[in-house]
């Protein structure tokens, strides 16, 4: 049996196990041989674009779709064809789903009243399952009557009142405002912490992804494209997809050409431009990926490539710009003290430091030139979006 993605230490156990699961939709593959492993009390996230299948995968761990092939295993037992209501997980949907007749407390307990419990640990389990979610108090309050971050909570309290070893989250926070969302993010960490419980975390949106989880899971048409830590992730990333994707890096397609030094190689980029990158193999042709806040933004004449400012996006803490360097859109971030230092139309200088900088080699040129097409259709696609 093959081991999923990111072997356990000694000693550690998979709780989830997924092993070549595939889901097809008529001719639509949603899943096509996901390969994935989720230790007890970790925190994993699934992270993707609309459409590659992140959902899919979770609705099929939890039973609500049954895979075209494939296993999936909970504890060491085979649940493939179990129903849902007969494995060990709960699922925190995207909005919050509450029996509008019943009081907080009673929507709470509604999965251990169809359980069959005796009411005095219902009630202490109820109690406790709102203290952790910080909603003791509230107990007689009716579904109209809380907020919708209040109402997500209940929905988590139900959740994890079953006390279920695996608990699957499919973008519960979405539907809320920014302010709401950043709070249960800490809170979502807490309760993680306080109750060992292994979390699944679906989400689009990659610093929510990044600043939850233990191991990230980076989707793209219904196959994984790497799993790891997301430090790892964002400075180790295994493709072009995953560099532009988590992080939204800037790829410019090269050729490695000669060593620079013990640990650069010097690149020619498809316009001529040369680039030294640190620590690359050699390849005939490849990436060199430059994350924004890897890139130096400086008044025309300084040291560095001449180009132009053609956006300014100010996001407070910082300031994006994109500039226009030979032939190509390069993003840049940098720290905001005061107003943003350019506007469109200036003059700019870009450098880079190579020490941050990633050469990601293909295999082969037709490879290669697949990726730089399909990256460069992402992009005008992006443009379209935004015009």
């Amino acid at each position: 049996m093959r081991n999923p993605p990111g072997q356990p230490a000694p000693g550690d156990k998979w709780l989830l196990q997924v092993e070549s699961l595939g889901k097809a939709f008529g001719d639509v593959v949603a899943l096509d041989g996901i390969e994935l492993g989720l230790r007890e009390g970790e925190f994993v996230a699934v992270l993707g674009p609309s459409g590659c299948g992140k959902t899919t995968l979770l609705r099929t761990v939890a039973g609500f779709e049954r895979p075209t092939r494939g296993s999936i295993r909970l504890e060491g037992r085979d649940v493939t064809r179990e129903p849902a209501h007969k494995r060990a997980v709960n699922t925190v949907f995207q909005r919050a789903i509450l029996f509008p007749h019943l009081s907080v407390f009673e929507n709470v307990a509604f999965g251990l009243r169809i359980g069959g419990l005796p009411r005095r640990e219902i009630a202490s389990r109820v109690h406790e399952a709102l203290a952790l979610v910080r909603l003791s108090g509230l107990e007689q309050r009716r579904a109209h009557e809380v907020s919708g971050g209040q109402a997500q909570r209940v929905s988590l309290a139900r959740a994890l009142v079953n006390r279920p070893r695996l608990l699957l989250l499919d973008e519960p926070l979405s539907s809320l405002d920014l302010k709401v969302r950043i709070e249960m993010q800490a809170e979502l960490r807490r309760i993680h912490r306080e109750t060992g419980t292994a979390f699944l975390y679906v989400t689009h949106d990659q610093q929510e992804a990044i600043s939850l989880c233990d191991r990230l899971v980076v989707m793209n048409e219904g196959r994984i494209q790497q799993v790891a830590p997301p430090s790892e992730i964002y400075f180790q990333p295994a493709s072009p997809f995953v560099a532009w994707f988590v992080g939204n890096a800037n790829l410019l397609p090269a050729e490695a050409v000669d060593a620079a030094s013990d640990t650069a190689r010097r690149l020619i980029t498809s316009d001529g431009r040369a680039f030294s990158v640190a620590d690359s193999e050699s390849s005939a042709m490849g990436w060199v990926v430059l994350r924004p806040e890897a890139v130096r933004i400086a008044t025309s004449g300084s040291a560095g490539l001449p180009g132009e400012v053609t956006d300014v996006a100010f996001l407070g803490a910082s300031t994006i710009y994109e500039v226009r360097l030979f032939g190509h859109e390069l993003r840049v971030q940098e720290a905001t003290d005061g107003r943003p230092r350019f506007a469109i139309g200036d003059a700019v200088s870009i450098d880079y430091d190579s020490t941050r900088s990633i050469y990601l080699p293909k295999r082969n040129q037709d490879e290669a030139r697949a990726e730089v097409d399909e990256h460069e259709s992402r992009i005008a696609l992006s443009d379209r979006a935004s015009s």
